[in-house]
Formats: structure tokens, C-alpha cells, sequence
């Protein structure tokens, strides 16, 4: 299923659900080969969910973001690989770069992590070097039936 039939909801699972990973190099409006020496050529991009997402302290994170994305827009997310993880050797932590204009200052909140499966692969390619980025497609629930919130991150490789 491809991420248009998910929003166009022509899908019979969960429509909460995304494929993970989506490996297809995106189209550009130059040819490929006009772009292979470009270091910012895109290479792959998916979005998925990140897990995790659950605990209290990442709840009032979300939270957060979503009180003041009228005003401030979504803050910037970074991607780090914690290889030091017991639970997962390719773990790749979402952390949230918030800034409070009361206090003036900066906060990085760990918000969660790429999901297992994805993080398999996507951990090779950090280790490898590639440049990876990603910043936040939507913050998703907080309504009746699913209180809790959650995010849906977009993620290139270059």
C-alpha cells in the first residue's frame, strides 16, 4: 500500500497503519544523473511512526508541540544512533529541539525511537555515513479512543 492510498484511505487495514521503509528513490525534476555528484540529492524517503511514544515525559512533549504549533510552527527533530542500547543494537533515538520563548532557551526532549524493523536498515546507513534528516510530518490522536498522542516523522537519506 502506498502512503497516497493510505491518506486516500483506499486501504482495507488500519488507517492508522503506514509501511514502513519505503525504499524507492523519489522523482526529481532534473535527471538523475545531473544530481549524482550533488551531496544533496535524496536518495530514499519514507515516513513511519516512532515508538515509544508513551511514557509520561514524551506524552507532555507531544503535548507541547501541539499547543504551540499555531504559534510557533513544529520544532526541528534530530535522529541519533545509540548503538549502546541493551535492548536493540541498532536503536535510533527521536529527539525534539524545543524552544521556550518564555525562558529563552533551548531544550532537547528524547521523544521516542525509529521502530525496530526500521532501524535495522536505517542504522547501516547512519553507520555508513550517509546523511540522514528528518523532521516532523504530523502529531497524531489525542481524541477519544486513542488519548495517548503520537508522531508520524518524515525521514530523508542523502
Amino acid at each position: 500500500m502506498g502512503f497516497l492510498d493510505w491518506i486516500l484511505g483506499k486501504s482495507s487495514q488500519n488507517k492508522n497503519t503506514l509501511t514502513d521503509y519505503d525504499l524507492k528513490p523519489q522523482k526529481t525534476a532534473m535527471p538523475i544523473e545531473q544530481h549524482e555528484n550533488e551531496k544533496n540529492t535524496v536518495l530514499k524517503e519514507f515516513k513511519t511512526k516512532v515508538a515509544g511514544v508513551s511514557l509520561k515525559y514524551r506524552q507532555a512533549c507531544l503535548k507541547r508541540i501541539v499547543k504551540s504549533e499555531d504559534e510557533q510552527g513544529l520544532p526541528l527533530i534530530s535522529l541519533e544512533r545509540e548503538p549502546s542500547n541493551k535492548h536493540d543494537l541498532n536503536a535510533i533515538k527521536v529527539i525534539v529541539h524545543e524552544y521556550n520563548e518564555r525562558t529563552e532557551k533551548e531544550k532537547d526532549s528524547h521523544v521516542g525511537y525509529i521502530r525496530r524493523n526500521v532501524a535495522f536498515t536505517l542504522a547501516k546507513d547512519m553507520d555508513k555515513g550517509k546523511e540522514v534528516s528528518a523532521f516532523i510530518d504530523e502529531i497524531i490522536g489525542g481524541y477519544e479512543g486513542a488519548e495517548n498522542l503520537g508522531m508520524l516523522i518524515h525521514v530523508e537519506i542523502k
